[in-house]
């Protein structure tokens, strides 16, 4: 095939490419500008399960195990979310961190509605939403690591 024709074949996909690219650009963008119709009450978004270890004198003698949802009041705020899942998981993975440095999750001592109200201040600053209608802890649980020594 001569080059001419060969570039001249590459040069219309190409522009045909990046025509309908900018048509999809457009339309999506339209879509995201009108947000949805429906009102929604209670829309949860599943941030998954967190496995977090508990320090006690250097060892780690118990994980917390967790199951966390968190309920928004818009399908927007769910798509904010999914589309930024890694970070929302890394905002709550942070906030059990530092709950565990503090002292606020100790094998006897979990408190879920103390959970609950870091996890749901953090996510409303790191996201800037308003609309964290509540935080959901479906599984909380402290599992011994099997590390412990028996004494007596």
């Amino acid at each position: 095939m001569p080059k001419p024709l060969l570039l001249l074949i590459t040069l219309f996909v190409c522009a045909g490419g990046g025509f309908a690219l900018g048509e999809i650009s457009k339309m999506s963008a339209s879509q995201r500008d009108k947000g949805t119709t429906e009102e929604a009450q209670n829309v949860v978004f599943a941030a998954g399960q967190f496995v977090v270890p508990l320090f006690e004198g250097g060892k780690v003698p118990f994980f917390l195990l967790a199951e966390i949802n968190i309920g928004v009041e818009t399908y927007d705020e769910v798509s904010l979310l999914s589309n930024n899942r890694p970070h929302v998981r890394a905002t709550v993975l942070e906030t059990l961190f530092e709950l565990e440095r503090r002292g606020d999750i100790k094998p006897g001592t979990v408190k879920p509605e103390v959970i609950k109200k870091a996890i749901k201040e953090d996510l409303e600053a790191t996201f800037d939403l308003e609309g964290v209608s509540d935080v959901l802890v479906n599984r909380l649980l402290i599992q011994e690591t099997g590390g412990r020594r028996q004494t007596g």
